[in-house]
């Protein structure tokens, strides 16, 4: 799994401290860096990641780094529910560093969220709708999301701590992801899309 993320994400083990609202929401030590593919569909799917990078942020990426293998999107997952909002740092459209808050409320409905298989017994178990990439494009720091679960229809907030907010390539799903644990939860489906803007759908 390749991950798209700015230059100055640590990759060595150097302390970076910790994320805070004062701290950079794009720097963490997410692995170890990778040269570009140059050719093959491998190379096509890390062009699109890093168009995607560009198209949110209004700037290039400039690293490439290649996560532990253990930590792999499932294929298997647990339905929890329907994705409500999500909210995220970055510092998308300004100078490295400059952090701003977001929130992606979803408007048109339809986009469902799912967990690693087994994470909750009272969830539907089924397959991902829609195929796991091998790369994903950075967007921010994870501040939360609230979602409606499908077993009482109550509505819930989940922060998981030290969690990264990353986009498939085509940016029809959203990817909840700690480098300490792996991916946490996936969302997509209705007319989820990553585009200049920001979040949409």
């Amino acid at each position: 799994m390749i991950l798209v993320v700015p230059e100055d994400v640590d990759i060595d083990g150097r302390d970076i401290g910790s994320i805070t609202p004062n701290g950079r929401a794009m720097a963490a030590n997410f692995g170890r860096e990778v040269p570009q593919p140059r050719k093959g569909r491998r190379a096509e799917t890390v062009n699109d990641a890093m168009n995607r990078y560009h198209t949110f942020h209004k700037k290039e990426p400039r690293q490439l780094i290649e996560i532990d293998p253990r930590h792999t999107i499932p294929s298997r997952v647990d339905r929890v529910g329907e994705l409500l909002s999500i909210a995220y740092r970055t510092d998308k459209w300004y100078k490295d560093g400059h952090d701003i808050d977001y929130r992606h409320v979803v408007e048109q409905g339809g986009q469902s969220l799912y967990e690693p298989a087994n994470s909750h017994r009272w969830a539907t178990k089924t397959k991902l709708p829609v195929k796991a990439p091998g790369v994903v494009t950075l967007l921010g720091k994870s501040l939360g999301l609230f979602v409606k679960r499908e077993d009482d229809e109550g509505i819930y907030e989940a922060n998981p701590r030290g969690a990264f907010l990353f986009c498939s390539p085509s940016g029809d799903m959203l990817l909840l992801y700690s480098p300490d644990e792996g991916f946490l939860a996936m969302a997509c489906g209705g007319k989820l899309s990553v585009e200049t803007h920001g979040i949409d759908g």
